[in-house]
């Protein structure tokens, strides 16, 4: 009887083994070496990932990924793994199938380079606490910005180090005085010449023109000493005036900065700074002084002890030659922007169970507490966007359905899919309305060498024929990274035609990597998509112009 009851045990066993295997998919893994791409010397500890599964390479840089799902996955490497989500990176698209063992996969980490140097007055003295700003040029929804993206303070002696910066890219370096703190009503005198001077915010190698500062273009790990900055001086100014919010007068919250560079998202990362600022008396005016010439940015919030301000508003002020006066902003409430996706044609059958996941973002500054949201739209179906203020948000649209493609984002009647929302500006219907579209079509690349010999890593660029501008170029084009098979494809596009350009060069939003675009559509593959085709390229190689 016990020999009975353990066979059958063990039946059962083994059939509820068999069960599991034949539901359970085979999963794939990926193995290789991390190297510096500068040195290609191994590198241990860093963390190889793809969503929840990671792995860390050993003291000779291997690693390997295991229980990866079958198809393409993006694989991406971050080190040292004692600073996750801190260090340099490395990407790469491998496309495996069940069960299988895939060796051979590395990548390549660009390291952080540094820039070090002296920052010194007019008189050649060292200026100590001073805050040394990296900026980064990049179009953004469809207009060139100028977007903090590192930091560095000066020590006694003038001196600073900025670490972490991204080789293979052109950064500008900016000077600023470091202050946080700002008295509603200065105490500067009333006579222009009888005031201090102002500390411009100078660019290197030392100029107060943007336009005039030149960038920087550094190599993996590379060391750049001597950037040395001379501070630039100027007669000071003051701005007068009175802030509100809604409308009546109180004690009001305000800061104030310069219109460029700003605070924002640039390449994968984003970088804030506080403001300099305030509050009001009851009166709600302000003399702010110590001003250099220039363009300002005043913002006003509702003083409330909460994060969330009720009330936020800002206006533009240009200072040349003399202080400027009378100067009024008045601080508005929330706006209510009500929402709605539609299909374009006929809606699929049965109908779509996702949703939209859509994610507005303020572009030039850090979100206030609670102003930012994820919001789940239905697809067909409607949305509110309620907790948004009259200022410049991009928005990010995540979860389009595979059979479907954005046709447009509307406000108001107006276009917005390649400009920013601006809440509150819309005439007429106040409404934002999300078009998706199933006519579209694929673009199949495949890059390849003069041997037809597939080339992994290339970069794929798709542009659409039509754009008129290197900003809408920017804000328009599709790219990615080909497979170890040399392949990519695009998710689904609105049909047109379109220049395709495959390079081995990386590929961001500056204008350098944009006019390089721009400027080599001749090289370009055209494909003319029509509505549920699957267009076929092969592509080498190109250089840009």
């Amino acid at each position: 009887m016990q020999q009975f009851t353990l066979a059958l045990i063990l039946a059962v066993a083994a059939m509820a083994q068999t069960s599991t295997s034949q539901t359970s998919p085979a999963t794939a893994s990926v193995s290789g070496l991390v190297r510096d791409a500068g040195t290609g010397a191994p590198m241990p500890d860093i963390v190889v990932s793809y969503r929840s599964q990671e792995a860390t390479t050993d003291a000779e840089g291997r690693y390997t990924l295991r229980n990866l799902p079958a198809g393409p996955v993006r694989i991406t490497a971050i080190g040292p793994a004692k600073a996750r989500g801190f260090g340099p990176r490395a990407s790469k698209l491998v496309t495996v199938s069940a069960g299988q063992e895939l060796g051979g996969i590395d990548l390549l980490i660009r390291g952080f380079a540094e820039i070090s140097g002296r920052i010194v007055d007019q008189n050649k003295e060292p200026m100590a606490d001073v805050s040394v700003r990296l900026i980064a040029r990049e179009y953004s929804l469809g207009a060139l910005r100028y977007v903090y993206a590192g930091a560095a303070q000066t020590n006694d002696q003038g001196e600073y180090v900025m670490n972490n910066v991204e080789s293979g890219r052109a950064y500008l370096l900016e000077v600023h005085k470091g202050y946080q703190s700002i008295n509603a009503i200065s105490e500067s005198p009333a006579n222009p010449k009888l005031r201090r001077p102002a500390v411009v915010p100078t660019y290197y190698p030392g100029t107060a023109a943007l336009e005039g500062a030149q960038a920087l273009t550094l190599n993996p790990g590379e060391r750049r000493d001597g950037v040395d900055i001379r501070v630039l001086r100027t007669q000071s100014f003051c701005i007068d005036g009175v802030l509100q919010s809604g409308s009546g007068l109180g004690k009001q919250n305000f800061g104030i900065a310069e219109m460029r560079p700003h605070s924002g998202a640039s390449g994968s990362g984003a970088m804030f700074f506080a403001i300099p600022g305030g509050s009001t008396g009851p009166d709600g005016k302000i003399r702010i002084c110590d001003l250099h010439p220039g363009d300002f940015t005043i913002t006003v919030t509702s003083s409330e002890e909460s994060d969330t301000p009720a009330f936020f508003g800002t206006a533009a002020v240009s200072i040349i030659d003399q202080d400027v006066s009378k100067i009024f902003v008045n601080a508005s409430p929330r706006v209510n922007v009500p929402g709605e996706v539609v299909w374009e044609g006929t809606p699929p059958d049965p109908p779509l169970t996702s949703t939209l996941n859509i994610n507005p973002r303020p572009m030039t500054r850090a979100p206030y507490h609670g102003e930012v949201r994820l919001i789940r739209a239905p697809i067909p179906g409607q949305f509110s966007l309620d907790t948004l203020f009259a200022d410049e948000y991009s928005l990010q649209i995540n979860g389009v359905p595979d059979s479907a493609y954005i046709k447009d984002v509307a406000y108001g009647g107006h276009s917005v899919l390649r400009e920013p929302l601006r809440p509150g500006t819309a005439v007429g219907e106040a409404a934002l309305r999300i078009t998706l579209a199933r006519d579209g079509g694929r673009i199949n690349a495949k890059v390849a060498d003069k041997e037809n010999k597939p080339i992994g890593d290339a970069q794929v660029v798709v542009m659409p024929a039509s754009v008129a501008s290197e900003g809408v170029l920017a804000a328009a084009l599709v790219s990615g990274q080909t497979d170890q098979n040399g392949a990519w494809s695009t998710a689904l596009l609105p049909p047109g035609k379109y220049y395709v350009i495959a390079t081995e060069l990386p590929v961001d939003k500056s204008p350098e990597s944009i006019g390089k675009l721009w400027r080599s559509r001749n090289k370009c593959e055209e494909v003319e998509l029509g509505p549920g085709a699957a267009a076929q390229v092969t592509l080498a190689p190109a250089r840009l112009e």
